[in-house]
């Protein structure tokens, strides 16, 4: 074998000589490189030990034996001489370019892995945590729909005695959505929900002739969607920019005359409503208009 400047580098350290009997002492045997870039050293315990060595000096001016392995011919229980000699190489090519404290460099060399395998593993413990938050935060439309009906569509009476929620506990929304939304985008992640895939559902029903349904079905659906941006459940309400005049049209007054008995009936149901005192005089302001219908006396 040759050393960094192609001299016989292993005269003193053969297979022969790291197999010799152990004596009542420690063998040393060297194979130094060039002066100055260390020395590669076996050693042969007095128990029968063979360790392989790379020696250099400190900044400290100490030797110091920085250790390889333990030696075996195969390489079966160590290493072998010819892989020992070439770690030793590696060794003397750091020291040559400045590493003049080996130990110390490789033990920054082990904090830094420790420090980087802690890193890595709070980085996968970190990812495994967005991904777990990220996936409890996606749901689907329609377990937006449970939750918003449940919250603000569910009847019920606050602390002060007021009502909210709406009378029917969101029926007509939920089969409206049942119909229209949930067939196409039910199962449909809300983040994943786009402003032309509503609009696409709104102008199926308006060009039904069915406007007045369209623009319940727009005021529902842009509710639910408020109600998961409060919540920081969506970026932004897919429907805030949309209005009535481009789903259903704007809704129209109607003038309608109620008929005789229409009119009669309203009397009768005033009658018997047992209006207040306060109230009352609102209903006869125009007597004549009672008076003056055929059948009411």
């Amino acid at each position: 074998m040759l050393n960094f400047d192609g001299e016989t580098a292993m005269a003193s350290i053969t297979d022969k000589g790291m197999q010799a009997k152990p004596t009542g002492k420690d063998q040393w045997l060297n194979s130094p490189f060039k002066r100055g870039a260390g020395v590669f050293v076996g050693r042969i315990t007095p128990n029968g030990e063979r360790l392989l060595y790379f020696r250099y000096t400190n900044t400290l001016g100490k030797r110091q034996p920085f250790p390889i392995g333990p030696y075996h011919p195969k390489g079966i229980k160590g290493i072998t001489l010819a892989d020992a000699y070439a770690k030793a190489c590696e060794l003397s090519e750091l020291y040559r370019n400045g590493i003049k404290d080996l130990h110390k460099h490789f033990e920054l060399e082990r904090e830094k892995e420790k420090a980087d395998e802690a890193q890595r593993i709070l980085s996968e413990k970190r990812a495994v945590e967005a991904e777990a938050l990220d996936k409890l935060r996606r749901i689907s439309v329609r377990k937006l729909y449970e939750r918003w009906a449940s919250v603000e569509l569910k009847p019920q009476v606050r602390a002060d005695g007021r009502r909210i929620g709406r009378k029917d506990g969101g029926k007509y929304t939920l089969e409206q959505f049942e119909r229209r939304l949930f067939p196409m985008l039910g199962n449909v992640d809300i983040n994943a929900i786009r402003k032309s895939d509503l609009v696409a559902i709104l102008d199926k029903v308006k060009s039904e002739g069915k406007r007045r349904t369209c623009n319940m079905l727009l005021a529902d659906m842009k509710q639910m969607f408020r109600f998961a941006h409060t919540r920081e459940l969506i970026a932004s309400n897919p429907l805030d920019a949309v209005s009535k005049k481009e789903a259903g049209g704007s809704d129209v007054e109607r003038n309608r005359t109620l008929s005789t008995e229409e009119l009669v009936t309203l009397r009768t149901k005033l009658e018997n409503a047992n209006l207040s005192k306060l109230n009352r005089p609102v209903f006869e302001l125009t007597p004549k208009s009672w008076t003056n219908l055929k059948g009411v006396t």
